[in-house]
């Protein structure tokens, strides 16, 4: 039961104005009153609330989610179709987007030097041909007879005919030579009987003379005479002997230098088949490369697929060697979701984790988003640079230099459901759209979430000195 408050009365004041003249009641504190009702009702109401708060926060849970940023791409290697070396474009037939067969051409190069190069090759692969016909036909030594009556088989026919009548005409010259030192050597041997013959008789009449000297009968005059004559003879008949063995030395000579000069002959024919056939081998082996640089005029597509992108290139354009001109998205190729997990986020993350992907082009607020889970993490940390020829995901040149450089482990995250809504006309998908990848890694209560950064703050500033 409330206590009623005793009333003071103020003083009168008659001098006061007539606004102050009314008697006013003050209420004083007393330990005996009560709370209104709604005082004490709002404090458990607050306290109520405040426990609730309290037991929501314990009970209830949010997801743990691990972020990392990639792009779009998709679970096979993109085909790059690549120009084998510098040509000029003459045609592109197809357009971004266009569904492309197995060999259906792409793009054509202008095959001008090319054909210039086939030809060379076709001309000196038939010139050596016809030469190897040529020297196995001397080194036979037969009719040299080509089958064919092209320019270079006329070349050859005129070569062999000129060589043959060459070699002819040195061999009969030898022979002629020949043959004269050996009639000269015939009469020479012809004189050595007689002039032996002669020497004898000189050599008895010698004798006479010296017996008929011892007697008187013959003066030493003509036994002087007759010895001079003896000598001469001998003289003539070694003569006769020594031009006989030079000219058969001479013979010899010719017949070696006739023998050398075919043995020379056949020799200099095996080294220029052999070079020949190195020319002719290497001709052949042009004439293989033209044929496929000739093949690689069209560029075509290497399986079915789709055309993703062209180089910024048009018809007379000139395109380098091993540039990429068209990069196309291989058939029945699923997309997938390229990321960059940080390394200190990695041990958090495992394989099957539950993935949001956001896409950059359209905020999820109001186009929603993609949801997945994570099929492979790379085994080792790489960098931006580091990462494979023809992936969907390029490096950005706009990141920082230290953020392409830093290392991070590589997850790929299938797109299992597209929960997008509202999209604009003719959007779809494509390799290469950069993503926002939010991973849950778990779930946590509310209370733990507020609690943890407080007890984290206090066991560290605890540990300062």
């Amino acid at each position: 039961m409330t206590a009623a408050l005793p009333e003071r009365a103020v003083p009168d004041n008659r001098d006061a104005p007539a606004s102050l003249s009314r008697p006013v009641l003050v209420l004083e504190y007393s330990d005996e009153a009560t709370a209104p009702r709604g005082a004490r009702a709002t404090i458990w109401v607050f306290f109520l609330l405040l426990l609730c708060a309290a037991g929501w926060c314990a009970i209830a849970t949010v997801d743990i989610v691990v972020s990392a940023v990639g792009a779009v791409a998709t679970d096979r290697q993109l085909m790059v179709v690549q120009a084998f070396e510098q040509s000029v474009i003459r045609d592109i037939p197809v357009r971004v987007g266009d569904s492309v067969k197995a060999k259906q051409t792409l793009v054509t190069l202008d095959p001008t030097l090319v054909g210039a190069d086939a030809a060379d090759a076709e001309s000196k692969l038939a010139a050596a041909a016809a030469k190897l016909a040529r020297i196995d036909a001397e080194l036979a030594d037969q009719e040299y007879k080509p089958n064919a009556s092209d320019s270079a088989a006329t070349v050859e026919r005129n070569v062999f005919r000129r060589r043959k009548e060459e070699a002819q005409s040195r061999l009969e010259l030898i022979q002629s030579k020949i043959r004269d030192l050996q009639v000269q050597l015939e009469a020479t041997r012809l004189q050595e009987p007689a002039l032996e013959k002669q020497l004898k008789l000189q050599e008895q009449a010698v004798a006479i003379y010296e017996k008929l000297r011892t007697t008187g009968d013959v003066s030493i005059i003509r036994e002087i005479e007759a010895k001079r004559v003896a000598a001469e003879l001998n003289t003539k008949v070694s003569e006769n002997r020594g031009a006989q063995k030079s000219l058969e030395q001479q013979i010899t000579t010719l017949n070696l230098e006739y023998d050398n000069f075919i043995r020379e002959r056949r020799r200099e024919l095996i080294e220029d088949y052999a070079s020949t056939q190195v020319d002719y081998k290497a001709a052949a082996a042009t004439i293989a490369k033209a044929n496929l640089r000739g093949e690689l005029i069209q560029l075509k597509a290497p399986a079915d697929g789709t055309v993703l992108e062209i180089a910024q290139r048009a018809a007379g354009s000139v395109v380098r060697q091993a540039e990429t001109v068209v990069t196309l998205v291989p058939q029945d190729s699923e997309l997938v979701a390229d990321v960059e997990v940080e390394t200190r986020d990695i041990g958090l993350v495992k394989a099957g984790d539950e993935v949001v992907l956001k896409l950059e082009t359209l905020p999820f607020q109001k186009y929603g988003y993609l949801e997945g889970r994570i099929k492979v993490i790379s085994p080792d940390a790489m960098t931006a640079t580091q990462k494979p020829d023809g992936d969907a995901v390029r490096t950005d040149p706009e990141r920082p230099r230290a953020d392409r450089q830093r290392a991070h482990y590589r997850a790929i995250v299938s797109i299992d459901k597209e929960l997008l809504r509202n999209v604009p006309e003719g959007f779809y998908l494509r390799p290469g759209m950069k993503v926002t990848a939010d991973i849950k890694i778990g779930q946590r209560s509310v209370l733990e979430y507020i609690v943890n950064p407080l007890a984290r703050a206090l066991k560290e500033s605890m540990r300062e000195p």
